[in-house]
């Protein structure tokens, strides 16, 4: 618990309440008086300073993208990655249940863990507080985060395009598989208005679906910048 003190104080946090930041720690597996309530407080307040930074940075994207770019900045696996920078897995309150073969707790249940310790931080230092941390620790990164294809929802971006312009709704379509069964590789090609606008390659159809729609999301992006410049 010091180091965990430590490494707030680090970003300007002096927690008072010992008692509350252990509370964060704690999985319901270890005890009825679980972090269930912190989480559900810190998620909100992640949510909040995630969308007031956005909304101050991105002024030109509307509400669909914005909300695209928070749930990547939020998302499990983002969490997970920070709280696992600052040890906090080591210091989880576990039952036996959810320990593992190695002892170790669920990656949902670390990145629960983080947001309840953001709870903890509003509720014994404020918004002010909990701001500077989350700026520190996820904020910090922002942009590489959002451009890292596994927090783009590509596939959602394109869609939002195109049923904005009038072009409906993209369609998938896996033109070939290769590879045996353990190193498999997929080509999936998207068509927009019947044409093919985009392929890409993944080891999973996801993956190459994701890849096909931002390349087409690149192009019909380009298009549309080329045409405003001639107008203009």
């Amino acid at each position: 618990m010091a180091e965990l003190q430590e490494m707030l104080r680090r970003h300007g946090i002096d927690i008072r309440d010992i008692e509350l930041l252990k509370r964060a720690l704690v999985h319901r597996s270890h005890s009825a008086r679980s972090n269930e309530r912190l989480e559900f407080l810190g998620d909100a307040v992640l949510d909040l300073l995630v969308s007031e930074y956005l909304y101050s940075r991105f002024p030109e994207r509307d509400e669909g993208e914005l909300t695209e770019m928070r749930a990547a900045l939020v998302g499990k696996r983002i969490l997970t990655e920070c709280a696992e920078r600052m040890g906090l897995r080591e210091h989880l309150f576990l039952g036996k249940s959810e320990m593992g073969l190695d002892g170790r707790g669920r990656d949902s249940i670390i990145s629960d863990a983080y947001e309840a310790l953001i709870g903890a931080v509003y509720l014994d230092r404020g918004l002010g507080a909990a701001k500077r941390f989350v700026e520190a620790e996820i904020l910090s990164g922002a942009s590489d985060i959002l451009s890292d294809e596994r927090n783009v929802n590509y596939k959602s971006e394109l869609q939002h395009l195109t049923q904005t312009e009038g072009r409906g709704t993209p369609r998938y379509r896996v033109r070939t598989t290769r590879g045996p069964h353990h190193r498999r590789e997929f080509e999936v090609e998207v068509r927009i208005d019947g044409e093919v606008r985009g392929v890409g390659f993944g080891d999973s159809k996801k993956l190459a679906e994701q890849r096909a729609a931002r390349q087409a999301l690149e192009a019909l992006v380009a298009v549309r910048q080329t045409s405003e410049r001639r107008e203009g």
